[in-house]
């Protein structure tokens, strides 16, 4: 998988599986249209610590059809919470982060903000303030759920952008059990950053491209069949 990645170049049909993919996670009209429900998008992101995509998606809707998609559904729900996660193999030491997103939830406004910023150029200081707030939210979350909220230059660093960057001749130490040091993932999303300009493509797009190109997701989502 390395090699291919090594010399893969995206082109339109890969660009296009990834414009599937962030349409599919698009939050970003909720927010005008349902601001209730934005809640879901970060709810989202935190249960994506599951890197296979059909048992990330299957437990998100575990939430939805139990109608645990708000902040104050989950506060209220804490042992029905904590039983689907354990069902489907959440880390235990990850548990408390998904009722730190909620608690801290509605303090932070973060609808309101987001609605409010119509250049979307404030996605670093609100991915700042979310790690800095959430316990346990670090910039991989926090990025995918501003991704999902419409920011396009916030990239969500995940395993596939890793080997994707390591592939072109970078690379940080870090322990695969701890992941990224928030330093390091800084470092590899600028690099990332730089890859996207050679393909004239925003961050955002260039990252759900790799995800869609190397992941189980065009199979576990039913775009494509095997």
């Amino acid at each position: 998988m390395k090699e291919k990645i090594k010399t893969w170049k995206p082109d339109f049909n890969d660009f296009t599986y990834g414009k599937a993919l962030i349409m599919s996670e698009d939050y970003s009209k909720t927010i005008q249209e349902n601001p209730k429900i934005h809640y879901r998008a970060l709810l989202y992101s935190v249960l994506s610590h599951r890197e296979k995509f059909k048992q990330h998606k299957r437990q998100f809707n575990e939430f939805l059809s139990n109608n645990l998609q708000t902040a104050e559904s989950i506060m209220k729900n804490k042992e029905k919470v904590e039983e689907i996660l354990k069902n489907y193999g959440f880390s235990n030491r990850k548990i408390p982060m998904v009722f730190s997103t909620a608690e801290q939830w509605k303090g932070l406004n973060l609808t309101e903000k987001i609605r409010d910023d119509k250049i979307k150029d404030l996605g670093f200081l609100l991915r700042e303030e979310i790690v800095e707030k959430m316990s346990g939210v670090g910039y991989k979350f926090a990025s995918l759920f501003l991704r999902m909220s419409g920011y396009e230059n916030i990239v969500p660093v995940d395993t596939w952008a890793i080997k994707y960057v390591e592939s072109k001749g970078f690379k940080e130490r870090y322990k695969d059990t701890f992941g990224l040091k928030p330093n390091q993932y800084l470092k590899y999303e600028k690099k990332l950053t730089e890859h996207s300009k050679k393909f004239n493509v925003s961050p955002a797009l260039f990252q759900a491209t790799i995800y869609a190109k190397f992941s189980t997701w065009k199979k576990d989502s039913g775009i494509i069949k095997y």
